[in-house]
């Protein structure tokens, strides 16, 4: 119900240690106005953070963009309500409806933006994407405040097709299935992760968080190469 690891790795008697909570993203000391960016579950640890310091002075005039697929996933809902009766300015994007953040979003709903602090958690891609659109708009790196659930995503800019082989062709055992393309089609893709080809090729492998981090669609790779 976690994670298969537990289920696969984890038998009667095992002793499970829990650590506190880790990692860079939290708030700093800066006195800007603060804007918050959550992309899905990325709102959980903003949520922490604004419900921890809902008292602070700085709240009043702090902002949550909060953008999620559509109504229906929707969540925390009632708690942000309730920090919106705080003083918290919410707004609730729909990304099936009004397109996900780019520069006329954030000029939309952030006035002033260089002189802004901003925290951004969400998918990968997302937080690439807000980061870019922060960075030209003068925003200053100190200001900028992320962290990946996982790794970070892997960056295909500046390989040229010269670096790869002449044809990349992948192999699926169970399904006797075989894709080969192109090298330059993978770099200029938006669906070049093995789960993805797979999904084009009609295949239904199980899947959870799509980014590597849940594990739900692990495998064995059997042969190939893999460069980091």
């Amino acid at each position: 119900a976690v994670t298969p690891w537990l289920n696969q790795a984890l038998k009667s008697g095992d002793t499970v240690y829990l650590s506190e909570a880790q990692g860079d993203f939290q708030l700093s000391n800066s006195v800007k106005d603060k804007v918050f960016i959550a992309g899905g579950s990325g709102l959980t640890p903003i949520f922490s953070m604004l419900n921890e310091y809902q008292s602070n002075a700085w709240y009043k005039q702090a902002q949550l963009l909060f953008y999620v697929n559509n109504s229906q996933s929707l969540f925390f809902s009632e708690q942000l309500s309730h920090l919106e009766a705080k003083g918290l300015q919410v707004t609730t994007i729909y990304s099936d409806h009004q397109g996900r953040i780019d520069q006329q979003q954030l000029e939309m709903f952030v006035e002033d933006i260089s002189e802004k602090e901003f925290y951004v958690c969400g998918p990968g891609k997302m937080i690439e994407i807000t980061q870019s659109l922060l960075t030209s708009n003068t925003v200053p790196e100190a200001d900028i405040h992320f962290e990946y659930f996982g790794q970070q995503p892997l960056s295909l800019e500046g390989m040229n097709a010269d670096d790869a082989d002449e044809l990349i062709q992948v192999d699926y055992l169970d399904s006797r299935k075989q894709v080969t393309f192109d090298p330059q089609q993978f770099i200029e893709s938006d669906k070049a992760t093995l789960l993805e080809i797979s999904e084009n090729q009609g295949l239904k492998p199980v899947a959870g968080c799509r980014m590597g981090v849940c594990h739900q669609c692990i495998c064995k790779k059997k042969t190939g190469r893999v460069f980091n």
